[in-house]
This record gives C-alpha cells, structure tokens and sequence, in this order.
C-alpha cells in the first residue's frame, strides 16, 4: 500500500537523519578530546625532561606542527611501550579486559593477584562497540557516544580501585569489537598475559550468542586467562589436592569454557 511506503520512507528518512546527528555529536566530543590531548601533549613537551631526555620528543613536535607521519609515529610509541629499558628489568606487563559485568571484575581481581606474585603492571582495557547502539529498530540519543564515553571512564575507575596495593595500572578506552581490540592492543604492548572474564554459558549457549572470551584466546599471541569464578575460589583451588573423579567431573562441567 501507498502509505506502507510512505510510512518505511519516513522511517528511513528519519533513521539517517538520526544517526547523521548522533554522528555529528561523536565528532564534537571527538576534537573535543583531542584538543584537551593537545594542551597535555604541549604541556608535557615543554616539561623539563622532554626536550633532552624523551626519546618520543621529536616526534611529538611533529604531531603538534602536522609534519609528522601518524602511522610512523604510532609505530614509534608502540615500539616504545614494548621496549626493556636498558637494564633489561622491565616489568611483564598484564592486560586485563574489562566490562561493566561481575566476571569482568573478577578477572581484574585475579590479574592484580597475578601481578603481585610476577611483580607485573597491569593495563585495564575497556572496548566501546558503537555498532550495537544502532539496531535498525530503535533509536538512540544524540549525546549516546558521551554517555558511553563516561560509562568507560567509570567502569575503570572502579576496576583500578580493585587493584591491590603497589601494583602499577594503567587505562585504555578502545572502539571496535571487543575481541580484536584486546587481542590487538595485547600484542602492540607486548603483553606477557591477557586475563578476561566469562560468564560460563556453556557450550550451547556461546554457540548460539559466542564469547568473547574465546575469540580472545583464539585471536591472541600470548597466554589467556579466562575467569568464570571470583579469584578466592580459583587461588584456593590451586593449593588443593583433587581426586581423579574431581578432575573428571570439572572436565564434563558444561560450562567450561571451550579454547579450542
């Protein structure tokens, strides 16, 4: 009918002029921080150590004066991070994934302890995936890129607060699906360890929705820790004896998580 297409083309219309918006508003908030990111990258430059000591120097005076090749320049601080100081007694480095979900602050309880005992720094990674707020169905707010944005700010202040005592931690907010991003900032960093939370749905139910736990593991260059159970129960459990028939059942528990 007529109006069956006029109503779809208005919905359509509508729909695009929405995202267009919302858009524009991820735009805003975008050169916001980067402007924010030029004052503290001027700021820092200029500090006392900067000019003579910082081998990143010269390339963040090429950021500032637009001279500079990005993706050179990005390779340069990644091989910078990744880099053993000259001793050669640079810390492993951790990278933990975290969400806004109990497993996820599990597994950032177990990487502070795990940190401790390899006198290892942590990395809390969070992913903001933007593609999941635009299902063709609904719609969104304009400012949703903002309050996702200070969702991550707060789901890593909280996991930071987690860490025990003397263990160094650092935050990175990354966009993208959540798998790739920690795998691929993983070995950008040169990570020693991932540690990632799952919420154990068996094997039929990550057959049906996936996991990302396991697309880490699969995607990962280094060792993945997978944490289904709050950190007391596992640490304890590593210190018991277990007999044949324990390990048995644990092998048959249908919410093991499937690496392979």
């Amino acid at each position: 009918m007529a109006t069956d297409r006029i109503t779809r083309a208005l919905q359509d219309y509508l729909r695009v002029e929405q995202y267009l918006a919302t858009e524009k508003v991820q735009i805003d908030a975008a050169t916001r921080q980067r402007e924010q990111a030029r004052r503290e990258l001027e700021g820092a430059l200029h500090s006392p150590m900067a000019n003579s000591v910082h081998p990143l120097a010269a390339g963040i005076r090429q950021v500032l004066s637009g001279s500079g090749d990005l993706t050179q320049i990005r390779q340069r601080l990644n091989e910078y991070l990744r880099k053993d100081v000259a001793d050669g007694s640079e810390k492993p480095l951790i990278v933990v994934a975290v969400d806004n979900s109990d497993p996820a602050f599990w597994a950032v309880a177990a990487g502070g302890k795990l940190a401790l005992r390899l006198g290892a720094r942590v990395l809390l990674v969070h992913v903001i995936n933007p593609v999941e707020a635009f299902a063709p169905e609904t719609y969104v707010s304009t400012n949703y890129y903002t309050l996702l944005q200070e969702a991550a700010e707060a789901i890593l202040d909280k996991a930071v607060n987690i860490m025990p005592a003397g263990v160094e931690a650092t935050v990175a907010v990354e966009e993208g699906d959540p798998a790739m991003k920690v795998a691929a900032l993983s070995q950008e960093r040169g990570a020693d360890y991932i540690v990632i939370g799952t919420h154990g749905r068996g094997r039929i139910g990550q057959l049906i929705i996936g996991s990302t736990a396991t697309a880490v593991a699969r995607l990962a260059t280094c060792p993945v820790m997978v944490i289904s159970h709050p950190p007391e129960k596992i640490f304890a459990a590593a210190h018991q004896e277990k007999t044949f028939t324990e390990r048995l059942v644990e092998k048959l528990n249908p919410a093991e998580v499937p690496l392979d």
